[in-house]
């Protein structure tokens, strides 16, 4: 089953890229992209998102998620999964990681009862300050000035 839900995931996936490059304008050539690197870095993300999802909601002491270490599990270099997450997602997977757990950060900070140092915690970052900075810096505001709004 989880099988099938992972294709079904990576056919959305290279259909909503295939879409973007054509509506984006961008010249889009069935010779310029290979499917197994478009498969292996969509294999890449689906992997860099359940360790954050296990991390976020199985585990009890949360700790850093390594990429090196997702990324040797797929044999190969840290430079060819950079290019790959260029390529297709034009976004480094420190990027592309880093996103993923501010959007998660938005819907831990909406739970009632929430305190900011928890939500650090529970995404691994160090210091609940280096926290609020990367939220600040990708939305704009605090996260206390995100929970004051969500409360209106």
């Amino acid at each position: 089953m989880a099988d099938r839900l992972n294709i079904q995931i990576t056919m959305v996936n290279l259909i909503m890229y295939l879409v973007n490059t054509i509506k984006n304008g961008d010249d889009f050539s069935v010779h310029e992209t290979n499917i197994n690197q478009f498969m292996l870095c969509q294999k890449i993300a689906g992997s860099i998102k359940q360790k954050l999802d296990n991390q976020i909601y199985y585990s009890n002491s949360p700790t850093r998620i390594l990429l090196s270490q997702i990324i040797e599990d797929y044999n190969i270099s840290q430079s060819y999964a950079l290019d790959l997450f260029q390529k297709y997602y034009h976004q480094s997977p420190q990027a592309y990681l880093i996103k993923l757990k501010l959007n998660a950060a938005k819907n831990l900070l909406r739970q009632p009862q929430t305190h900011i140092n928890e939500v650090a915690e529970r995404l691994a970052y160090s210091d609940p300050s280096h926290f609020s900075r990367e939220f600040k810096k990708h939305f704009k505001m605090t996260p206390k000035e995100y929970m004051k709004q969500e409360d209106l």
